[in-house]
Order: C-alpha cells, then structure tokens, then sequence
C-alpha cells in the first residue's frame, strides 16, 4: 500500500516543539505520519492519523492499536486539531 502524497501538508509544529524525525508511512492499515520530538524536555513520539479516516474508530480503539504495536501504555490522544488526530507516547523526560 502507498501513502497519499499530501495528505499531510497542512500539519504544523507546536511553538517550542523540535521535530527529530517525521516520516509519511503505513500504520496498521492507515496513512499515517509518524514522528518523534521533543517538547518541554520531554522526548516522545507521535503516530498522527487524517481524522476523515479514522472517524469509526473510538479513541479506545486508536490507543489499543498503539500499545499492541509499541507495548506501551502511557499513550494521550488529542482530536482538537480539525484535520488530524494526535497520538502520543514513549515520554522520556531528557533532564
């Protein structure tokens, strides 16, 4: 399966958030883009979905696909953003 070319074009970065790595891939059947950053000396990831595209799924469902793939349960989840949903986890404080 292919990603959508700018799908996610209109995806910005939070005041004080340095991205590390961003990356358009497949998740779990899902055009997604993955990132890692750091933001308030805190070190995470990110697995960002279209909202349109995951608009069946509860958020429930979102945050059990994550721990199954990363074996993680400190997972957060933000749908405040219009076009995209925000799934964020492995925090690691860096001091």
């Amino acid at each position: 399966m292919k990603t959508q070319k700018g799908k996610f074009n209109n995806l910005t970065v939070d005041k004080g958030t340095e991205i590390l790595l961003r990356q358009q891939t497949i998740f779990n059947g899902y055009d997604v883009m993955m990132e890692s950053w750091i933001w308030d000396e805190i070190q995470g990831q990110s697995v960002i979905f279209h909202r349109i595209d995951i608009e069946h799924l509860t958020d429930d469902e979102l945050i059990n696909m994550i721990k199954k793939h990363y074996n993680t349960e400190a997972i957060t989840i933000s749908r405040s953003n219009a076009e995209y949903v925000f799934l964020n986890f492995n925090f690691i404080a860096t001091k």
